[in-house]
């Protein structure tokens, strides 16, 4: 299983620049890094095109999830980290859990190209099919007459296989 890339910074680097308030998930810079405008107690990173917050250090682009789990726990994530909502910037720490990629996979919105509506189920012939993931597989779970009939068995497998990582 690939790991998340591992941090040049040491903990005790991080903590002497950073600063985590838990409660907002916000990073804050503790001092006033060479040759720009951000000073002590201002807000670390900005919130990119992809939804997470960025933090950029003499060269080095660090996630803000993973600081703010680094700071907060004293080590850097040996796994991949979950936004629990869903909400890449929200990075307070009853938010964030470790998890392997699968199960971060899991826990994602249903597809843009989804036209059902309901994530796990496609159209097929006039009915509804619904399917989920299984080691890397797709598994059928039925064919019913209406999307929300279907969804209710994505739900129910959801529930049943990826237990607190579901989502639908």
């Amino acid at each position: 299983m690939p790991l998340q890339p591992k941090q040049k910074m040491t903990i005790e680097q991080l903590s002497m620049i950073f600063s985590y308030d838990a409660t907002t998930g916000s990073v804050f810079w503790k001092i006033k890094p060479k040759q720009t405008k951000v000073k002590p107690g201002d807000v670390a990173g900005s919130v990119k095109a992809n939804g997470y917050v960025r933090i950029q250090y003499k060269g080095e682009l660090l996630s803000a999830h993973r600081v703010a789990w680094a700071l907060y726990y004293g080590a850097w994530p040996a796994m991949f980290l979950d936004h629990k909502n869903r909400d890449r910037s929200d990075n307070r720490i009853e938010n964030l859990r470790e998890c392997t990629h699968a199960e971060n996979m899991r826990n994602r919105p249903k597809a843009n190209s989804n036209k059902t509506g309901f994530k796990g189920v496609c159209e097929e012939s006039g009915r509804f099919r619904a399917c989920i993931a299984i080691n890397n597989k797709k598994v059928r779970l039925g064919s019913f007459r209406s999307p929300e009939d279907a969804s209710l068995a994505y739900q129910r497998a959801a529930k049943q296989l990826h237990k607190e990582f579901a989502s639908f």
